[in-house]
């Protein structure tokens, strides 16, 4: 943010108020955290330790790939590099620096690879622009959009809870991740967060 226009944000109001409504709705969540022990802050600790099942560089890049779909790859690449080197406003440049600088970040912390989704609309926006720059004739536009909206319905159950949990564990994205027998036998007993009533006080948390 400091190295857009929107650093001009900081002295204004707004930002501040918005950051109110922000806390305020994350209140409920921080009430659960704490009635339960802060399972959260186990999560953070156990992938800052290494002990959570990292993906490999190139593992990374494809979830990154299948949670937009490969056909909508090329267009958010593309917005990429627009926000980065032609961007419609000075200030959206923050969103490629933030990509730039998160991306890195999630994966040298073995985040999981999911935790980036939320910026891509932004670079898919920008890809649009490209697109449309690009592409002159009006049908391959629509062409272009309905090739994005196929991939986006196959590769749907990726990203959204549409799968039985069983069915969902024999999914490419899951697949990447499932450690070797051996590993898991050396591995301590863990919770997940959806299971967390059934583990004992004495299982350390794992998100899934």
């Amino acid at each position: 943010m400091l190295l857009t226009p929107l650093r001009r944000s900081l002295l204004r109001p707004w930002l501040y108020v918005g950051a109110l409504v922000a806390l305020v709705l994350f209140a409920p969540s921080a009430y659960w955290q704490a009635v339960h022990g802060w399972p959260f802050v186990a999560i953070m600790r156990v992938d800052l330790a290494g002990e959570s099942l990292a993906l490999t560089p190139l593992a990374f890049i494809r979830q990154q790939v299948a949670f937009v779909g490969p056909l909508a790859a090329p267009i958010w690449i593309a917005g990429l590099w627009r926000l980065s080197v032609r961007p419609p406003l000075p200030a959206v440049r923050v969103f490629p620096i933030a990509y730039a600088v998160m991306a890195p970040t999630v994966f040298a912390m073995h985040g999981k690879a999911y935790y980036l989704t939320s910026i891509y609309p932004m670079l898919l926006a920008g890809g649009a622009l490209t697109v449309d720059g690009w592409v002159a004739v009006a049908g391959y536009r629509w062409a272009a959009v309905g090739a994005v909206a196929v991939g986006g319905v196959l590769t749907a159950s990726l990203v959204l809870p549409i799968l039985p949990p069983a069915t969902m564990q024999r999914t490419p994205a899951r697949s990447e991740r499932r450690p070797s027998r051996q590993r898991l036998r050396r591995a301590p007993r863990v919770c997940c967060l959806s299971t967390w009533p059934t583990c004992s006080a004495g299982a350390r948390w794992r998100n899934t």
